[in-house]
């Protein structure tokens, strides 16, 4: 995607008028800084365009981090699934990023919330999304705002995941409580932003206040806005109490703190204890004992499960970015020993005075540190990853683990370590990384 966007111009394109060579036929939906528009190719094909009003984005100083947001949203609903809402073509209008979509004709979830959808319905909608987030997970990403206004219906009533991201990534303060789209950004003691995502009535409590360890970036971050979601589309309510005010937004955070949620059974006498089973599951305070993987909802739902985790074979791997501020980079791991059978190798933020193996960068946030990680070899085929390394701590050697921790597909690890298999996704500090064959 482009990057002349340092001196943006106003655009109000209307019904009628173009942003590059598609036509506006309507106004899907407006946001603080973003506008989707339902549009038209030359050819009479029909997409959905989002468009960032850079214009509108202050503090100026900001738009370059916002704008690589936009790119990675872009480049995350790439991910071919038919329950992702895929995106096709980016552009620049007068330097605002747009980018088009695939267009879903039956809109959100939140139209149905209130309606009183049978259980072949919810059944189905909910294997959906969950497949959708499946996918999403399996490449590195979590989505961090799932709600029913980021569900999508397109024209077979098949449920597409939609906004992987923008909103969400903001530095920016945003308040509207009515419309349960809270957010709020704080700073550490460094200045640095400490983003806080998604919305209060779907967010999970690690999402909420995050705890010294960064866990807003694992599956079960995920499932926990699943659960949300479900509930109010099956019942018509949140599954913690209402949000109308500041006084009951405290009261509703304080009831997601201690898992005071309402049964379905409340106000649904016709689903069947199944469902109560998900909610527990997915609803847990505790993201340690919360469900970590859709499969574990899946099979709940009856549905056959597969994962592509695999053992290494033929010592030949290589570590890719999925998520972080250098996306797409790899680390052909296996030709970065001298000795082809064991050795080590370090893996930390890119720092000029540390010299790891593996240097990631991570200038925006600065969660993942200096001397974070240390990946071992044993063998022809055995990868073992440790959170931390060995230092020299006044003339003692030292095993020093990191500030926030290091995860293996959502499951944090220590520094006695876990082996590695083809397919896991490793997370330090913001950065998912994904371990693929050569």
């Amino acid at each position: 995607m482009s990057t002349s966007y340092e001196s943006p111009l106003r655009v109000s394109p209307v019904i009628g008028e173009k942003i590059g060579i598609y036509t506006i036929t309507s106004i899907l939906g407006e946001g603080t800084f973003g506008t989707v528009y339902k549009v038209t190719n030359n050819r009479g094909e029909v997409f959905a365009l989002k468009l960032l009003r850079m214009y509108d984005l202050y503090p100026v100083q900001e738009r370059p981090n916002v704008a690589k947001r936009f790119s990675l949203e872009f480049d995350t609903a790439k991910i071919i699934s038919p329950n992702l809402v895929i995106s096709y073509e980016s552009g620049i209008e007068k330097g605002n990023p747009f980018f088009t979509m695939y267009y879903c004709s039956n809109g959100s979830l939140r139209n149905r919330v209130g309606d009183k959808l049978d259980l072949g319905f919810i059944n189905k909608l909910a294997i959906d999304v969950l497949n959708g987030l499946k996918a999403l997970h399996e490449n590195g990403k979590i989505h961090r705002d799932l709600k029913p206004d980021n569900v999508l219906l397109d024209e077979k009533r098949n449920a597409r995941l939609t906004d992987f991201g923008i909103a969400g990534h903001l530095n920016l303060e945003k308040k509207e409580i009515g419309q349960k789209e809270i957010r709020l950004t704080t700073t550490d003691i460094f200045g640095k932003p400490k983003e806080r995502f998604g919305s209060y009535p779907y967010m999970p409590p690690e999402q909420i206040k995050p705890p010294n360890r960064v866990v807003t970036k694992i599956p079960a971050n995920d499932l926990f806005s699943f659960g949300a979601t479900m509930f109010e589309i099956i019942t018509g309510h949140l599954p913690f109490g209402t949000i109308t005010s500041e006084a009951e937004l405290a009261n509703y955070i304080a009831k997601v703190n201690k898992g005071q949620w309402k049964l379905i059974k409340d106000y649904r006498t016709d689903f069947p204890p199944v469902w109560q089973q998900i909610m527990f599951g997915c609803l847990e305070p505790d993201y340690r004992k919360r469900f970590n993987n859709v499969n574990e909802v899946l099979a709940l739902l009856g549905q056959q499960v597969s994962t592509d985790i695999k053992p290494i074979a033929n010592a030949g791997i290589t570590l890719m970015i999925m998520q972080g501020e250098e996306y797409g980079k790899q680390y052909e791991i296996s030709r970065m020993l001298f000795n082809r059978n064991a050795g080590l190798l370090t893996i930390g933020r890119m720092d000029s005075d540390v010299n790891n193996s593996i240097q990631v960068k991570d200038d925006l946030l600065c969660y993942i540190s200096r001397y974070h990680a240390t990946l071992e070899k044993q063998g022809a085929d055995l990868w073992y990853l440790r959170d931390g390394q060995w230092l020299n701590i006044t003339g003692k050697s030292t095993w020093k683990r990191s500030t926030n921790g290091t995860f293996v597909n959502g499951i944090e690890i220590t520094d006695r370590g876990v082996q590695l298999k083809l397919n896991d996704i490793i997370t330090i500090g913001d950065t998912t990384i994904k371990v693929m064959e050569n």
